[in-house]
């Protein structure tokens, strides 16, 4: 049967990247169909492909995982040493290394296979910390955003004092509400150990192999998980920032190295690991993103199985453009919500992604994330759609799983509501 891939030529146009992952081009897209049994969801041809190293989903079968694996492997006449991962929770599959084109051709002759897909890499261009050692002058009169559809929206004084228990986008829900007792999992950069949080020691773990073993689960210098952390889960302690379920317990799920650099495998060895280990009633955060326009059948069955296993939020991104180019957000996932982020004077962001998929806008421009009293910048502040999903899961995780809204924003014809408890 013929199926299609996805050729993706690079455009010289420059883009403001706030995902953690940010890429310096756009990219247009077009489909061309192949004789082949297996769907790839991207070329070959595609220039951030590592050579050689692809990710292999199977179709549903009774035979154990292992035997399969290692019936194709000896079928495709490939050495079992190039063999790097393998996949029982998002999809049923597994990922090799060093493959020639021979074997790749043997290896889409192979009908267990559903599809294959090259394994893609990112070169980080992390947002940088905006040092501030007190909070920037944020809003602090009392506002009230009119929506046409669904009336007002009433925002609270905002306090930003160098010791306010809340940040003015966590003010702007609502406030805090205790999450003592409730679990996090940040799929990011890493999480710094600081008292400001409950980490979960024993199950954060590091899956980038540039950062050393698994037990490497701590952030590199941009801080941006501890800062997407900070939104979702720092104590009410009297000192610095409140989360907006403070005190929750975060699992730190490492997936970049310190440059933010990482691939599409490491990406999905730490969703596979979140699918395993997490239960209904935990949520997930993810604030990562895809160099180009990158919609991916890979990615999609991933976030679907991690979704099915319990709920998260997912970042729109931060190219002022439909968040229908790129994966996850391009499918409606049940379990999910797609996060935009506005400012302070509930306007939508001008870098943040839109789109019917976007379920909601949250803060996300100059938001006072956490307070590290040892860091020369004390109050770790960050902006960009990242910021933005963490004060979206902090809602889904006290209420299990519901993100409610009061007042709508619309940007490029598309409206959504606001996040306020």
């Amino acid at each position: 049967m013929k199926n299609k891939f996805l050729i993706f030529r690079n455009i010289s146009l420059g883009v403001i990247g706030g995902f953690m992952i940010a890429s310096c081009q756009k990219e247009s897209v077009e489909e061309v169909s192949l004789s082949t049994e297996q769907e790839d969801v991207i070329t070959s041809f595609d220039t951030n492909n590592i050579k050689g190293e692809y990710i292999v989903a199977l179709k549903k079968s009774t035979i154990s995982l292992d035997t399969r694996i290692k019936t194709i492997l000896s079928t495709s006449d490939i050495d079992a040493f190039k063999l790097i991962s393998k996949f029982e929770n998002i999809f049923q599959g597994f990922a090799v290394k060093n493959i020639t084109e021979a074997e790749l051709a043997r290896l889409r002759e192979d009908r267990n296979i559903d599809y294959i897909a090259p394994n893609r890499a990112y070169q980080g261009n992390s947002e940088q910390s905006i040092p501030h050692t007190v909070f920037p002058n944020l809003p602090n009169t009392k506002r009230t955003g009119i929506d046409p559809h669904r009336g007002q929206l009433p925002l609270q004084n905002i306090d930003h004092t160098p010791t306010s228990k809340t940040s003015w986008g966590i003010t702007s829900i609502g406030g805090s509400r205790d999450g003592r007792g409730k679990v996090a999992w940040i799929i990011d950069s890493g999480i710094l150990d600081t008292p400001e949080l409950n980490i979960d020691r024993r199950r954060s773990r590091n899956f980038h192999p540039g950062n050393g073993g698994p037990e490497n689960w701590q952030d590199g210098p941009t801080l941006h998980g501890t800062k997407v952390a900070g939104i979702l889960a720092a104590k009410d302690n009297g000192i610095g920032t409140t989360g907006i379920a403070a005190g929750a317990t975060v699992v730190s799920v490492r997936i970049s190295d310190a440059s933010s650099n990482s691939n599409d495998l490491i990406y999905l060895r730490g969703i596979e690991y979140v699918t395993k280990h997490a239960k209904r009633g935990d949520v997930w955060n993810f604030s990562n993103g895809f160099n180009g326009h990158y919609r991916s059948k890979t990615f999609n069955d991933a976030f679907k199985k991690l979704a099915g296993v319990t709920y998260g939020a997912v970042a729109a991104g931060n190219f002022d453009e439909d968040v229908f180019l790129r994966s996850p957000t391009n499918e409606y996932i049940d379990g999910i919500k797609v996060v935009g982020s506005h400012d302070g004077a509930l306007e939508p962001a001008f870098d943040s992604n839109f789109g019917e998929k976007v379920s909601l806008w949250a803060p996300g421009v100059n938001i006072p994330c956490i307070y590290i009293a040892n860091h020369p910048e004390k109050y770790i502040m960050g902006s960009g759609t990242s910021f933005a999903a963490p004060h979206v899961a902090g809602m889904m995780l006290i209420l299990g799983g519901d993100a409610p809204t009061a007042g709508q924003i619309n940007k490029n014809g598309r409206w959504a509501g606001i996040a306020h408890w």
